[in-house]
């Protein structure tokens, strides 16, 4: 019993979850021994033949038990740890504490009947409501979350603070504009909805030369979530916008027959969308 609680017990656990694409940050590593000198060096190169589709962001590395050592192993200069791609069977070493990497879990229990590599414990899926696919722990810290180059983002949800969101440098912004239907006759369409969860900013172009009017509508968003609407006219005529589900504003806003650009901007409350501000033509 002795001998088989010691085997489970060395069993590789540590797991990584990838937070980029990391073809370029996973590695062979390859001997050589001069014949002449019979001096041996060691070298790390990329994995051959990965790429953004093979090697994605969000894909699950388990340790396999190798590793290579500073003034150990030659020509290695930080410790790095052999892994496993249990999805394309990829192997190769990583440095544990690249920020390409984050821990996925230290303590998953040894799985002596799963598939080809019977010694690894597939994803997880979670039991509770909502039911995702793991991909890692949460943060949960009084402290300070710093990010000194790269990104801090959000596939799904959204990055909340209890005393507001600060960038030293730089600018808090959705980068997403979407684009609506173009007005491209009388009537057509008559009307469309606005989606905030898909960004800030949206576009909409009016080509008719006929007078026509147009009604925008908007879904329900957070407290505090913004959008602004660029129209261009790109012939001289006028164009009626109203504003109407969800959205309250100061009036119509007409393009007074002229070729050009105008915006206009909306602050919800939780459930409406109210009219902050607005430009007449420019060119």
């Amino acid at each position: 019993m002795s001998s088989i609680q010691s085997a489970l017990a060395n069993q590789p656990r540590r797991q990584y979850v990838t937070a980029a694409v990391f073809n370029n940050d996973i590695f062979t590593y390859t001997l050589t021994t001069n014949p002449t000198t019979n001096v041996t060096t060691g070298a790390i190169a990329p994995v051959t033949g990965g790429d953004a589709t093979l090697c994605p962001a969000g894909r699950i590395l388990r340790e396999n038990g190798q590793k290579l050592y500073p003034g150990v192993n030659t020509g290695i200069t930080t410790f790095m740890v052999g892994v496993i791609d249990t999805i394309t069977l990829r192997t190769g070493y990583i440095d544990p504490n690249s920020p390409i990497y984050g821990v996925y879990s230290t303590s998953l229990p040894f799985a002596p009947t799963y598939g080809v590599y019977p010694n690894i414990q597939y994803n997880g899926v979670d039991p509770g409501p909502g039911g995702l696919g793991d991909e890692g722990p949460p943060v949960f810290t009084n402290g300070n979350i710093i990010c000194v180059s790269g990104n801090i983002s959000t596939q799904t949800g959204s990055i909340t603070s209890a005393n507001g969101i600060v960038a030293t440098t730089g600018q808090i912004r959705a980068a997403a504009v979407t684009t609506l239907t173009t007005i491209a006759a009388a009537g057509t369409p008559t009307s469309q909805s606005i989606d905030p969860t898909l960004g800030a900013i949206f576009t909409i172009t009016s080509s008719t030369s006929a007078p026509v009017g147009h009604t925008l509508n908007a879904a329900s968003a957070a407290a505090g979530s913004v959008i602004t609407i660029i129209i261009t006219t790109t012939t001289a005529q006028n164009t009626t916008f109203t504003f109407g589900t969800n959205m309250f504003s100061a009036g119509t806003l007409i393009t007074n027959g002229t070729s050009g650009k105008y915006s206009i901007s909306f602050v919800s409350d939780g459930t409406n969308f109210y009219e902050t501000a607005r430009t007449a033509t420019q060119a």
